[in-house]
């Protein structure tokens, strides 16, 4: 009976492991109460406005392939639209109140059961569940109003059912490895329809990490036919998936095929970058000012910085042995390795693209982290799983109860900072998501009441982006701007919060008070800038 109850600690039926995914599952609803509720469900930013304004778009169009769609991808905003369809809820409550619960939810759910093939062990699975919510970067993507709460998490299905399919075919069962490569192909097909750059980001990688995979395993002094199997199936994989990514973008969406036309400005803005040292732009200098401080940015930047020394430090290991002392190791962890270094090099080069200045986005780098964080975080955990399995001293230590307490802690401090990243909270960050109802309501007097005028709402794009969130183009000719002040914006919306928000990035706030007042609802003002000739209105 001992025998027995021991075997079924590894089981997913075991009553400690049910609760422990539960609380596991239960913390990612909690992660995503906070983030959504710290402003009272008003909040918005530049994805999150686009997608909200394209789904609105798509349903007022009655189609899911009209002019105007997202040019990458048609599957998020149809999978948005179809839900507000389903449910009733405006399109921008759902983008912006129920969507990041379902972002946090199946990333998690995901996430666990692809470390769980990983690492071999729903403990590990789990403790790398937690580690993924330390990461604010890949957190905020999951649950913003943008395609990516699905690219992330069909980067993990598509890598779950591979494993499943392999591990089928290992037992014989050709009915479930047929089962398990169709579904594999479906979410890569589908992963092209929401985003043909990740997805063409997915088929890059696997490719160069299929490709070294091979080169190791041909350096054995002892080759295993089986693991040369599975590289030549794996190469099959990553040969449909090329094949499904341009299905997609020449035959399925048409519009994704723009993607190529921006090769052409790419390499030049490339080869003007290395050619003149001169670059285009350079979107990290807004770090200093985005946050409140150099302390601020050392600590909001801890997480990322320490995942990615330790990861990396197991990755060299790990690498070093394969090539170098040629050890045998199981073709997943092995595919694991590949692509922790195929997507490790993604980042690299999105560093010189970035300074390049490309219209088509801005800090690639940091888009890259994201998935890079998805092997980042199983490499890390199975150094630790062999660190702990091969030194029993070691083992024996980590088991004293201040050491778990302590990492504990620094998990959730690492947590919690993560949450006020995330929310771009404004005790740490000098740029918000958040608006205000009367700052919504002002604008809303705005665009009925004027024509062909602009409306300057603060030093930044807040009050822009929530306004594109709800509304889509104007029939009066109004726009919603933000920034610098321009001389044609002779309507000024002023609040507490454009006040603050101004003081905190240094700023100027123009001379409303000299100005006629023509709208006040008690908190949010509006100001029209007083005549200076007769032919002025």
């Amino acid at each position: 009976m001992a025998t027995t109850a021991l075997k079924r600690t590894n089981r997913w039926e075991h009553p400690a492991f049910s609760r422990l995914f539960g609380v596991t599952l239960g913390l990612s609803l909690v992660y995503a109460a906070y983030f959504v509720l710290r402003f009272g469900g008003l909040w918005s930013e530049n994805d999150t406005a686009a997608f909200s304004s394209v789904a609105m778009q798509m349903l007022r169009a009655g189609n899911a392939l009209f002019p105007g769609q997202y040019t990458h991808g048609y599957a998020y905003p149809t999978w948005l639209g179809s839900l507000s369809l389903l449910t009733g809820l405006h399109v921008p409550v759902m983008n912006t109140v129920v969507m990041p619960f379902l972002g946090a939810f199946f990333l998690a759910l995901m996430a666990f059961l692809t470390f769980r093939g990983w690492l071999r062990s729903a403990h590990w699975a789990i403790l790398g569940v937690l580690l993924l919510f330390g990461s604010p970067d890949l957190l905020f993507s999951a649950l913003r109003g943008n395609h990516e709460k699905l690219t992330i998490v069909l980067f993990l299905m598509v890598f779950y059912a591979m494993m499943q399919s392999f591990a089928a075919i290992g037992r014989g069962r050709l009915a479930e490895y047929g089962t398990w490569t169709f579904l594999m192909y479906l979410f890569e097909f589908t992963n092209a329809t929401v985003n043909d750059y990740f997805a063409s980001t997915l088929a890059a990688s696997a490719s160069l990490a299929v490709l070294v995979a091979a080169w190791i395993i041909r350096r054995r002094t002892s080759l295993n036919p089986k693991d040369r199997v599975a590289v030549r199936r794996l190469g099959a994989v990553v040969g449909t998936t090329w094949l499904l990514v341009l299905w997609v973008m020449f035959f399925v969406y048409t519009p994704a095929g723009y993607d190529f036309q921006l090769l052409k400005s790419t390499s030049i803005k490339l080869m003007s970058l290395f050619l003149t040292f001169h670059a285009g732009s350079n979107p990290y200098v807004l770090v200093h000012s985005q946050w409140a401080g150099p302390v601020v940015i050392d600590l909001v930047a801890s997480y990322r910085w320490a995942l990615f020394l330790a990861s990396f430090t197991v990755w060299i290991v790990a690498l070093w042995g394969l090539v170098v002392r040629r050890w045998s190791m199981a073709w997943s962890d092995l595919l694991l390795v590949t692509l922790y270094g195929a997507f490790g090099l993604t980042i690299a080069v999105a560093i010189p693209m970035d300074f390049a200045g490309l219209a088509a986005g801005a800090n690639l780098e940091v888009r890259n982290f994201i998935y890079y964080v998805l092997f980042a975080v199983p490499m890390l955990l199975a150094g630790m799983r062999v660190v702990r399995q091969r030194w029993k001293a070691v083992n024996t230590y980590v088991q004293r109860p201040w050491i778990a307490w302590s990492s504990g802690a620094i998990l959730a401090s690492f947590i919690a900072i993560g949450l006020l990243k995330a929310t771009l909270d404004p005790a740490i960050s000098n740029q918000w998501l958040f608006y205000r109802p009367s700052e919504k309501q002002a604008v809303g007097y705005f665009w009925t009441h004027a024509t062909d005028s602009s409306l300057w709402t603060g030093p930044d794009n807040r009050i822009p982006y929530m306004w594109s969130t709800w509304n889509t183009g104007d029939p009066y000719g109004n726009s919603v701007a933000g920034y610098g002040l321009q001389p044609s914006e002779r309507d000024w919306l002023i609040s507490p919060v454009v006040v603050r928000s101004a003081i905190v990035q240094r700023m100027p706030i123009p001379n409303y008070r000299s100005q006629d007042q023509v709208y006040d609802n008690g908190t949010s003002q509006i100001y029209h800038v007083a005549p200076q000739t007769m032919f002025q209105d």
